[in-house]
């Protein structure tokens, strides 16, 4: 070993992985758990899909037209 890591991270379950699928898409993860759920995805058909879905509906939301409130929206 090269000693740049002197352990191991485990490896993600499918459902801590789906527990933090939006903190990585919002870019909220620390670099080492981003990299955990990468590797999860990149291995992991059903997560993949799952990530796959998600981005999908935030580009839907992120697509949806701008609206200003009402006037007395906070009467």
């Amino acid at each position: 070993m090269s000693g740049q890591h002197s352990r191991q991270e485990p490896h993600l379950t499918c459902v801590e992985c789906r527990q933090q699928l939006q903190d990585y898409l919002d870019g909220g993860l620390s670099k080492p758990e981003s990299m955990r759920v990468f590797l999860h995805v990149r291995e992991c058909g059903d997560c993949a899909a799952q990530l796959a879905h998600l981005e999908q509906l935030v580009a839907g939301l992120e697509a949806l037209p701008q609206r200003e409130p009402p006037a007395d929206f906070d009467a």
